[in-house]
This record gives structure tokens, C-alpha cells and sequence, in this order.
């Protein structure tokens, strides 16, 4: 019991620091936070906890920072993206005045945390998943098709892409050569490949690397994934401001409540080197 809060705790504690960086990346206009969720039976109960809470904190955050301008997306990583029927979208409530909009926030709070638990909770009955095509097909329904100003994608996955041959090749060739296997996932899906990057100018955040359900992922595999994932946001023009678990400062508030010291709310998103 110890050791599940404590893991717990480590990944709320994440999840609030990426809604500091979240906030610190928005500008006026319109802004879409897509959200994805490993769908796979590598994620355990523990692991798929910690991303509902977050992605429930997330949420709330994104709709202060973007009242009435911000889209919410979510959807769930499965094998197929294209035949993907798990998506829901929420829009932020519009702020007339404080009351108003807190009053408002109550109301969307119990349809977020609903929306949350109906994504996050999703088994994929068939083994594997196809990260990068739910990446791509939900960037181009998204971010291609309304062209907000201000994007964000959060991805809840151990980043282990299954599927044409991927994951071997990944294996087999280590960090040095990982890069390599993305040329095997694009001769098997030319409608990706052919299209123009679909990421540009998108601030990427990436949760729950290498975490399975079956413990950690070994070292070489998640440089080697780590290698894989950097090529693929590259190709994409993404701006990748966290890839694993990010772990600021958390203020505990004597009303019970977290938060995050305010320098995170103004600083910039700016791209790690990974």
C-alpha cells in the first residue's frame, strides 16, 4: 500500500508540474489541448490512476488560462487510429465575470472528470497499439482541421510502438540505430508519410515512459525508444518541452489543495534537448 501511494503521489506530482508548463506556452486566440491515453494492457490500474488525475488537473488549467477559446480532445491510443471510436471533446467556458466562470468551471468540472474516466479506463481488446497514427490522425482532425493558435499534446503512454515490425527493430538496433526503424513504419502507412508535418509548431509533453504494468522498461530499450520518439518529433517540426515525467516544485496549500510556485505560469515552453 506504501509503495502504490507513493507512486501515485510521484505521478501527480508530474502531472502538476506539466500544468504549470502548460499554462506558461498558451497566448491569445484559440487554443486545442489534445490528450491521448495508452489504451494497451501494459498499462496497469495504478498507471492509468495517476493519468486520470492529471489529466483531470490539466484540464482544469487549460480552461482558466483559455476560457471560451480552448478545446479539450481526448482520445484513446488503440491498433488502428482510423477505426478509433474512443474521442470526446469539451469546450472551455466562456468568462463573463469570476462568479460566473467559477460557477461555470463546477459544472464542466463533473463533465471533465466523467470524459476523463470514460478515455482513460478504455481496454484496447486487441493487442498492440499504434501510437504514431493516433498521433497523426488526431493532429490532422485537430490541429490541422480548426488551425488553433496555440496547440498542445500530451501523450500518456509508455511509448512502446507496436505493430509492422517497429518494436523488434527497435530492440534489435539500440539507440544508435533506432531512428532507423521509423522508415519501417512509414512504408507500411504512405498516407502519413506523404503528408506534411503535422506538428508544427505544437508543444509535446510525454508522460509515462517506459512504465508498464510488468515494472519499468530496461535502460537500452528506453534509449533506444528515446532515440526512435526524437526523429519522429523532429520529422513532425513538434516542440517537445517534456519526454518522462516532469518533476517541479508542488506547494501543499493549507486548504488542501496543490499548486505550482507562479514563475512556472509565466515561463515559455521551451524544447528540451533529448
Amino acid at each position: 500500500m506504501r509503495t502504490s501511494a507513493i507512486r501515485r503521489a510521484t505521478t501527480v506530482l508530474g502531472m502538476l508540474a506539466l500544468v504549470g508548463l502548460l499554462a506558461g506556452c498558451g497566448g491569445s486566440g484559440s487554443a486545442t489541448l489534445y490528450v491521448l491515453f495508452d489504451a494497451s494492457d501494459s498499462s496497469s490500474t495504478l498507471i492509468r490512476e495517476g493519468y486520470r488525475v492529471g489529466a483531470v488537473l490539466m484540464g482544469t488549467e487549460f480552461c482558466q488560462q483559455h476560457p471560451g477559446s480552448g478545446e479539450i480532445d481526448f482520445s484513446a491510443i488503440t491498433a488502428s487510429a482510423e477505426v478509433n471510436t474512443q474521442f470526446e471533446s469539451l469546450q472551455c467556458p466562456r468568462r463573463i465575470n469570476n462568479t460566473d466562470f467559477q460557477a461555470k468551471m463546477l459544472v464542466f468540472g463533473s463533465q471533465l472528470e466523467a470524459t476523463v474516466n470514460d478515455i482513460s479506463l478504455y481496454q484496447e481488446p486487441v493487442r498492440g497499439t499504434d501510437i504514431i497514427g493516433a498521433i497523426l490522425y488526431g493532429a490532422n482532425q485537430t490541429f490541422d482541421r480548426f488551425k488553433p493558435k496555440s496547440r498542445y499534446l500530451v501523450v500518456f503512454s509508455d511509448m512502446q510502438q507496436f505493430g509492422d515490425g517497429v518494436r523488434p527493430c527497435v530492440q534489435k538496433s539500440g539507440a544508435a540505430h533506432a531512428a532507423d526503424c521509423l522508415s519501417v513504419y512509414f512504408k507500411r502507412h504512405p498516407e502519413f508519410d506523404a503528408k506534411r508535418p503535422e506538428l508544427q509548431d505544437t508543444a509535446v509533453f510525454v508522460i509515462g515512459v517506459g512504465q508498464t504494468a510488468g515494472g519499468s522498461l530496461g535502460r537500452s530499450e528506453i534509449l533506444a525508444y528515446r532515440a526512435f520518439w526524437k526523429v519522429f518529433f523532429r520529422r513532425e517540426h513538434a516542440k517537445v518541452c517534456s519526454y518522462g515525467t516532469p518533476n517541479l516544485p508542488v506547494t501543499n496549500n493549507s486548504d488542501g489543495t496543490q499548486s505550482i510556485p507562479s514563475k512556472y505560469f509565466s515561463a515559455d515552453c521551451l524544447p528540451i534537448r533529448f
